[in-house]
């Protein structure tokens, strides 16, 4: 007769769903290079944790007055269901899907984290501008 006996171990994980229990404000957020803007998720409940992943799957968690890159990343507080942050100086390197990790509880204690996505794209001014007539350059400006 064998007597087996097992060690239970309980094992608590999160697991991140893209659901409706987040929403962004904006899809798809254009902004000039040089420029500033906020990517803000918003949930049915209070927030408990924060982060945005950005493009190059670099993670910026948003916690009170976190700031990264020299402050060009910042958390902004709006209200307790928001997860938010700042970009300023905004970087062609920054062009990309950005993601938006809330934690929140649930109606039966246990915490969920939803995932949302916030496509960045970073427009460039041209440097040149020019006309063509049956291929000929008829105007030419160059830009700042």
């Amino acid at each position: 007769m064998f007597i087996y006996k097992f060690l239970i171990i309980p094992i608590l994980s999160i697991v991140a769903v893209y659901s409706s229990n987040i929403k962004v404000n904006k899809d798809e957020i254009v902004a000039k290079k040089g420029s500033d803007d906020n990517l803000v998720c918003s949930a049915n409940s209070k927030v408990l944790g924060c982060s945005f992943q950005s493009p190059a799957n670099h993670n910026f968690n948003m916690l009170r007055r976190a700031a990264y890159e020299e402050g060009d990343i910042q958390e902004v507080h709006m209200t307790e269901n928001d997860c938010a942050m700042k970009i300023k100086n905004i970087k062609e390197s920054q062009n990309g899907q950005w993601q938006c990790n809330v934690t929140t509880k649930d109606s039966h204690g246990g915490y969920n984290v939803d995932v949302a996505k916030i496509k960045l794209v970073v427009a460039i001014a041209p440097v040149e501008v020019y006309l063509k007539v049956n291929g000929e350059t008829q105007l030419q400006v160059r830009l700042k």
